[in-house]
């Protein structure tokens, strides 16, 4: 007997919950990485690309509010750019277990492509680049190191983001790959899956 598909306020709701859920714990626990888009990955993965999306903007848009977050334009439109390549690379077949460089570099295109994304939000001065207190001696130590002080916290951002999103992409991967083998419905439509 097939599992009918849930509706897509299912995904908003499951999306909403696993990504505020992980966000927190990654800032209660003093991790540099916030790891949330692991569930919009999952959910667009699942199919369901919009309503991931949806899930994981009005997680960003309580955090702003209630966990007092600060301003999330450019991690809140991210959001967008993360979906749209998740379903981009889903649609490719790279987001596949059995395909580990394609799901790595996956993760090291969306870390890299969601990075220039804020450090255009930051140029323009809609909103400054996000600085951990926590990821301090390492943005001093990688200043010193590359003689780059001023430009640490970029490449701090972009070394953290890349790791981030490569986790990210695995965690989402896996999830569903263990969801597909009991919901039907989670199965993936994969484009040029020979290739």
């Amino acid at each position: 007997m097939s599992t009918p598909r849930p509706p897509r306020w299912v995904f908003v709701g499951t999306v909403f919950v696993a990504h505020t859920a992980t966000r927190l714990f990654t800032a209660r626990v003093g991790i540099p990485f916030r790891l949330e888009s692991w569930s919009t990955m999952a959910g667009v993965i699942a199919g369901a690309p919009f309503a991931s999306a949806l899930g994981a903007m009005l997680s960003r848009l309580v955090l702003t509010l209630v966990a007092s977050e600060g301003s999330q334009w450019a991690a809140g439109l991210g959001v967008l750019l993360t979906t749209g390549l998740a379903a981009l690379f889903t649609a490719r077949g790279w987001l596949d277990i059995q395909r580990p460089s394609r799901l790595v570099a996956s993760g090291v295109i969306m870390g890299i492509a969601t990075t220039v994304f804020v450090l255009a939000f930051h140029m323009i001065g809609v909103e400054a680049l996000p600085a951990s207190a926590d990821t301090l001696p390492f943005r001093r130590a990688l200043g010193v190191a590359l003689g780059v002080d001023g430009h640490a916290l970029m490449i701090e951002r972009l070394f953290l983001e890349v790791i981030d999103k490569t986790i990210a992409v695995i965690v989402a991967t896996s999830v569903v790959t263990l969801l597909e083998d009991r919901f039907p419905w989670a199965r993936r439509q994969v484009v040029g899956a020979s290739a």
